[in-house]
């Protein structure tokens, strides 16, 4: 469980007193309430404190994020979001001061930054070289520091009917301490790697209802949302009996981790460059999986628990809280406040999973249009750039409209991803014809093929990464088919048609024009070193010559390169147990998704509404 524990000399019975003379009335303004999980929310008589401690625990390990902040020298006013987060502000004239962060517990060293960047941080020590450190952005060493609104207090776009004008973000995060059996993941980063986050905000004023009933604003971005639940239409998160609710505790964990884990630090820049092993480094070990597969796998299972309609709604506010705000850190870090990318999802593998949903489920559920209409925008713009959301980018078009798997941006792939294409093909000898003995486990294991007939990837259509992604494919058509707001927000029936397709066929390999190697190649012929030691490369089989986007067509006798595989089921890695158990339920026969039944704006108009 998360627990939270303060710096003042304060007692749990003078908590629940503080709260009781909060609902009596007896508190005035003037006398603000000591310790900040005094329970008020009567922003009129907010709490006060001057340091809390948030500890976060995983399985074998209590890691406590120690906070100290002041206005002025006095207790500070503050108060807890509606996702648990806390917030900080100053007193009437007098500033905020941040005046020490430092952990306890488990893990190994902590730093912080101010309201960071993907791109330029300071956060963990920099000693991989991810490419995204930047040493002066750590503020640890030059604590106490006064936060200021001309330096470090960002605007506040929607501010959810509030008087709040500024907000800033400490983003705080303890590195893990490895040793020979707590490591940090795969191999390319072992020495560096996240346990978790804390984040605490610094709010302009007191905010509406002491904050119990605001998101926590984004932890990056060129501005801060203030978002409100009660500018969420709830009575859209449909109910499912298939789907399983959780246990109070359960609740609980799944909270912890989405208000302690992020996925800001694995994006794209606008360059197309990622940082780390796909962001593996920067995800938080203690509460989530490192690999972006397994991060969505958890989403999907805890989004559907919120759909089983057996947790009554305030029961599961503190997870549905962590999880919006976690959805809104990913969108303002992806988008301008003009709607346009300034970073991107990207896609690879399975290295990018599970970041689009979030921001999409929170656009489905606001009142906010400005979230779905941008959100809208990634799959006419962005998607088939290859820098568009994983789950969408792999589903291609390939000739006469038929749906195939497989990495690369849409369109002509360059001369070196052909090569490698048929490079892996014959290096794995599971194709029509083939002598040797079939070995899916070749190179990349991900290119789609580049003449468009038939699924990704080169050396077994079906296998590997094709696997690995689909329980998230799976889940998102899944979330699309539960919610025509979610349907219209991710705006994109290729993923549907295709998924639908791989569960309801399997592989598709069928009507491919494309020749196999000859069966008369030499053993040693090397694809990938222009054809050296190859007879029949480029006469008999393989891509042409004079256009090497499209292939040498089938012969006499021949049926394209994998007619054995076509209908073979592909198996579902990273699957939502929650999601398998109800697709009958929740997908069953349906061919399509349903949208929202709202108008679009006529072309040319700009969103801007919501506050």
């Amino acid at each position: 469980m998360i627990a939270v524990d303060f710096l003042e000399d304060s007692s749990m019975s003078r908590g629940k007193f503080a709260a009781l003379f909060v609902a009596l009335g007896i508190v005035s303004p003037i006398n603000a309430l000591a310790a900040c999980d005094c329970g008020s929310t009567n922003s009129a008589s907010p709490c006060t404190g001057s340091g809390i401690s948030v500890s976060v625990t995983g399985s074998d390990k209590t890691i406590t994020f120690n906070w100290g902040f002041n206005s002025d020298g006095e207790d500070a006013y503050c108060g807890q979001f509606a996702s648990g987060d806390y917030w900080v502000a100053p007193k009437a004239g007098k500033p905020l001061v941040v005046s020490h962060i430092s952990k306890s517990g488990g893990g190994g060293n902590i730093s912080a930054d101010l309201n960071p960047k993907t791109e330029s941080h300071g956060l963990l020590d920099g000693s991989k070289g991810y490419g995204s450190y930047t040493a002066s952005e750590n503020i640890t060493p030059s604590l106490p520091i006064t936060i200021t609104s001309s330096t470090h207090m960002l605007p506040v776009r929607f501010n959810a009917g509030s008087n709040i004008d500024s907000a800033a973000s400490v983003v705080a995060a303890v590195q893990k301490a490895e040793t020979d059996t707590d490591f940090c993941g795969t191999k390319q980063i072992v020495g560096e790697c996240a346990e978790a986050y804390s984040i605490l905000t610094v709010l302009s004023a007191v905010p509406t209802n002491n904050g119990s009933r605001m998101l926590r604003p984004n932890m990056s971005g060129e501005s801060k949302d203030l978002v409100s639940l009660d500018d969420l239409e709830l009575n859209r998160i449909p109910t499912f009996n298939a789907f399983n609710g959780y246990t109070a505790e359960k609740l609980e964990g799944a909270a912890r981790r989405w208000s302690h884990h992020t996925e800001v630090f694995s994006l794209c820049s606008i360059e197309g460059k990622y940082y780390s092993e796909g962001g593996r480094a920067f995800r938080a070990h203690t509460v989530s999986a490192n690999y972006a597969a397994g991060v969505a796998q958890a989403w999907y299972n805890d989004m559907a628990s919120l759909m089983s309609g057996e947790n009554p709604g305030a029961e599961q506010q503190l997870l549905l809280a962590a999880m919006l705000s976690y959805g809104l850190d990913i969108y303002k870090a992806v988008y301008n406040d003009a709607g346009e990318n300034y970073r991107y999802y990207c896609s690879g593998a399975g290295q990018f999973l599970g970041k689009f949903m979030p921001p999409v489920f929170l656009a489905a559920l606001s009142n906010n249009n400005v979230y779905r209409e941008t959100l809208k925008q990634e799959a006419k713009n962005v998607v088939g750039t290859g820098y568009g959301p994983n789950e969408l980018e792999q589903v291609k078009e390939g000739v006469d409209g038929r749906l195939i798997w497989g990495d690369g941006a849409a369109g002509l792939l360059n001369p070196q991803d052909v090569k490698r294409y048929w490079s892996e093909l014959f290096g794995g000898q599971c194709y029509a014809g083939a002598s040797g003995s079939c070995n899916p486990n070749i190179g990349k294991k991900t290119t789609r093929d580049p003449h468009g007939y038939i699924d990704g990837p080169p050396a077994q259509p079906g296998s590997n990464y094709a696997s690995v992604v689909l329980g998230p494919q799976k889940s998102m058509l899944a979330m699309m088919m539960a919610m025509p707001e979610i349907c219209e927000t991710v705006n994109d029936q290729r993923l549907v048609k295709y998924v639908l397709r791989v569960v309801r066929h399997g592989v598709w390999t069928q009507a491919d024009k494309c020749a196999p190697p000859d069966p008369r190649e030499n053993s040693n012929c090397n694809v990938w070193e222009s054809g050296e030691n190859c007879t029949y490369y480029g006469l008999t089989w393989g891509p042409k010559p004079d256009n090497i986007h499209q292939c040498i067509e089938n012969g006499a006798g021949q049926n394209g390169r994998y007619p054995h595989y076509d209908g073979t089921a592909i198996g579902v890695g990273y699957k939502s147990t929650q999601i398998e158990r109800a697709w009958d339920e929740v997908v069953g026969s349906k061919n399509n998704c349903s949208i929202a039944n709202r108008p679009n704006p006529p072309e040319g108009v700009q969103i801007t509404n919501g506050s």
